[in-house]
């Protein structure tokens, strides 16, 4: 949410920032998709893929390019509430790089396990994500 108040840039016609704003409850539907589908949450782990593959660039690319292919503008209300719902995955998938430390040596998780875990990265995780 912190990062909407700098975020400034107009594509063409779209305000990006103000259809985010205008469609809040895709935004924040959007944020936590990428892990309703693991096994701690939805049916023993049968839709674990789906929530693995919500997490990575390669969705994301693909469904800008769907959209960008299928629904020209200028967009009705459900296609830009499409747009805020994938915004919101971009939004967890920013968020997942400080939280478990992708690609950085400190993050939350990480912390978690040195301070509350005696070191168990692993330990931290299982708590820290549920």
């Amino acid at each position: 949410h912190r990062a909407l108040q700098f975020y400034s840039r107009l594509d063409g016609s779209v305000n990006f920032k103000q259809l985010i704003l205008k469609h809040q409850d895709a935004y924040q539907a959007g944020s936590v998709y990428p892990d309703a589908f693991y096994p701690s949450i939805c049916k023993e782990g049968r839709y674990h893929d789906v929530s693995e593959d919500t997490h990575w660039a390669p969705f994301l690319n693909t469904s800008v390019n769907y959209i960008r292919s299928n629904y020209p503008q200028p967009w009705g209300e459900d296609t830009e509430k499409l747009v805020a719902f994938l915004f919101g995955i971009a939004s967890h998938m920013v968020a997942d790089v400080s939280w478990h430390s992708l690609g950085i040596e400190q993050g939350f998780l990480r912390t978690m396990g040195s301070i509350d875990f005696h070191g168990s990265y692993a330990d931290a995780h299982s708590v820290g994500d549920f």
